[in-house]
């Protein structure tokens, strides 16, 4: 019975002893979490610090590059029409057809043009043959020189019959003024066609048009002769020109300045109508200061980045200029070969904040 209680009085005697090594270590425990150093710690101001990731600020030639949208123009562009009315009673061509110039397309029904020139040739025929025989005559003095000059007048009247019964056959036929393309044709031999109706486009596509509207504020960085490049849907490559003609002014409906570049198109491949994206370099500068883009964040509409000295964060702001494509102009607020942060920099709340940069690039 006494051994019996002995060995309760030990066993609570031990339990009595880890209570209070318990409360001992959690009682340490608490009172170096509530200590200044140790909420440093938490908040990343004091120990290993913020882990981060850094780029140098770099010098690096800079190019403002915008897209804009044209359209491919026909070189000539013409709907042939009718001169006159008359009922069709030819076609010469076929729907995309290549024809030369003067090349005949379709002809109208010139039964009485042609009559009224055949009637005006005899006429100048006659007034022709006696003119000659009262000259001839003139010099024998066999006829008056007034006899003489109503001749010379009757001849002179008599070619211009000719000559406008002439013009007159020739609107019955439809030629092509330039070296084009034909379009799809909405005519049939019998349609009777009237003055100046449609009948087909023409188009000269050997040599395409290339339009495209520049905003007003880049009007003084482009230049006529500066090289593009064009970029369509049906092609993997881009086309390279160069700014061939700008207008004499800029439009007031959207403020733009329309410019023109040419491009070849003798294999037909292109069409009229498409359009295409034009890549401008605006505003090259000899050296720039520029930081990636990830490392620029905003705050009440100014920017700012991390910069890092010596272990600590420091909040910068900066001025930017041209984004060029993943990266930014700074205008002022670094310079070369200062470290900024890329990654990590949401975990960053003020200045002075230690860190640990991971890439190693720190100042």
């Amino acid at each position: 019975m006494l051994e019996n209680v002995k060995k309760l009085n030990k066993i609570s005697l031990v339990l009595i002893l880890f209570f209070v090594v318990v409360v001992i270590i959690v009682s340490l425990s608490m009172i170096m979490d509530t200590s200044p150093t140790a909420k440093s710690k938490k908040l990343g101001l004091e120990g290993p610090g913020v882990l981060v990731e850094t780029i140098r600020v770099e010098l690096a030639e800079i190019k403002e590059k915008i897209n804009l949208t044209g359209e491919f123009k026909a070189n000539d562009s013409v709907y042939l029409r009718a001169e006159v009315p008359g009922k069709i009673t030819s076609i010469n061509f076929y729907d995309g057809k290549i024809v030369k110039r003067g090349e005949r397309l379709i002809k109208l029904d010139d039964s009485i043009p042609q009559a009224e020139f055949l009637q005006a040739s005899a006429e100048y025929d006659l007034a022709e043959k006696n003119y000659i025989r009262a000259e001839k005559l003139s010099k024998r003095d066999f006829v008056s020189m007034g006899a003489l000059e109503d001749a010379n007048a009757k001849l002179g009247v008599a070619y211009a019959k000719k000559l406008l019964s002439e013009a007159r056959l020739k609107q019955y036929v439809i030629r092509s003024p330039f070296d084009g393309v034909v379009g799809l044709r909405n005519v049939s031999v019998g349609d009777f066609v009237q003055v100046g109706q449609k009948i087909l486009l023409l188009e000269d596509l050997k040599r395409l048009r290339f339009d495209f509207k520049v905003p007003e504020k880049y009007i003084n960085d482009i230049k006529q002769g500066n090289e593009i490049k064009i970029f369509t849907e049906i092609q993997d490559k881009a086309i390279t020109a160069k700014v061939d003609v700008l207008n004499v002014n800029v439009e007031k409906n959207g403020r733009f300045l329309l410019a023109r570049s040419f491009v070849d198109n003798s294999d037909f491949f292109l069409k009229s109508g498409m359009f295409g994206k034009v890549l401008l370099e605006f505003r090259k500068k000899n050296k720039g200061l520029t930081v990636p883009e990830v490392a620029i964040f905003s705050e009440q509409s100014r920017k700012f980045v991390w910069r890092i000295q010596e272990g600590k964060a420091e909040k910068v702001k900066i001025d930017t200029g041209i984004r060029i494509g993943e990266t930014v102009e700074v205008l002022s607020g670094l310079n070369v070969q200062d470290s900024v942060v890329t990654k990590g920099k949401l975990k960053l709340r003020k200045t002075g904040q230690p860190v640990t940069v991971q890439n190693g690039a720190m100042n």
